[in-house]
């Protein structure tokens, strides 16, 4: 009898086990069209010129080998090809871009392997070396400042949260806060953005900063609170408002981290990630910590 229990407790376990697994597996990540830009930020010319410095015979080589080294199931691949190419157009617009997903850096480390191609596309699309190179692990400053601009520039889903670690569990700096409150157009241009870029890239610059100039006077002004669904929502648009408020006025992080999870019950559930998980331990640990010219190693960078 001990040993039916046993064997029946084995195949239970087994059978649970590959539910589990077949149910990880089976999510289907959202392939926005046009990369999931947002329309009011003029980041259409800027994403046809990228596209047009990728042959397809590059990107179905890169493909063709990330695949076949398993780093990537087939099905995924074009979701994380999305990724890369946000993180392309972040890399033309601001001045350092971390790279937060090792699935998204898989493609980025193929594409290095073609070197002559490599250096062709980023001459056409950026004018200069687009570069990955070691360094340490980023901040929860560059994270937090990293959210703000992603969640303005791309539409985002459960998918974003499973490649990059749940968002807003970071607070901005007092001292970003207090610049894009009081600081100039060209002020803030020449400490958080691209200054030499193609002008498609700059355009998209001079229509981002007064966005972002207004989310902060908007929460500074306390308009925000009028918006009843901004407690609601998880969506960057409506996040985005308390994430500003709680990074000025908590005193700590984890006062901060209490706050927002307070509005972010749809996400409080433990998701699966494919790199790391951002949370508000006030760590954010990678195997790899990469970002266009600044950093790729092992790291695991602590808050302030």
């Amino acid at each position: 009898m001990e040993i039916i229990i046993i064997a029946v407790s084995i195949v239970a376990a087994f059978l649970i086990g590959r539910a589990i697994k077949n149910r990880k597996s089976s999510f289907s990540y959202t392939v926005y069209e046009r990369a999931g830009i947002r329309s009011d930020l003029g980041l259409e010319e800027l994403l046809s010129r990228l596209e047009n410095a990728m042959p397809e015979s590059y990107a179905a080589h890169v493909k063709k080998r990330v695949i076949g080294e398993g780093q990537i199931r087939e099905e995924d691949y074009d979701y994380y090809e999305m990724e890369l190419k946000r993180f392309f157009l972040l890399s033309t617009i601001l001045k350092e871009v971390p790279m937060y997903s090792e699935k998204v850096d898989e493609i980025w480390h193929a594409m290095l392997m073609f070197t002559r191609e490599y250096e062709r596309f980023c001459e056409d699309y950026k004018g200069n070396m687009i570069h990955h190179a070691p360094s340490v692990g980023n901040t929860t400053e560059e994270r937090a400042f990293f959210e703000w601009v992603y969640g303005r520039l791309f539409l985002t889903n459960e998918g974003t949260h499973r490649t990059y670690g749940r968002f807003f569990q970071q607070p901005l700096s007092k001292i970003i806060i207090e610049n894009f409150n009081e600081l100039s157009h060209d002020e803030l241009k020449e400490t958080y953005f691209q200054t030499h870029t193609s002008e498609e890239a700059a355009n998209v610059i001079d229509l981002l900063i007064p966005k972002l100039q207004y989310d902060i006077q908007h929460v500074k002004g306390g308009d925000y609170k009028k918006r009843s669904n901004y407690f609601q929502d998880t969506d960057p648009n409506t996040m985005i408002p308390l994430m500003i408020f709680y990074s000025d006025t908590c005193s700590t992080n984890d006062q901060y981290c209490e706050r927002m999870n307070d509005h972010s019950s749809s996400h409080a559930s433990t998701h699966h990630h494919d790199h790391h998980h951002h949370s508000c331990s006030g760590h954010s640990c990678s195997s790899h910590s990469c970002s266009s010219g600044s950093s790729c190693s092992s790291s695991c960078g602590s808050s302030s």
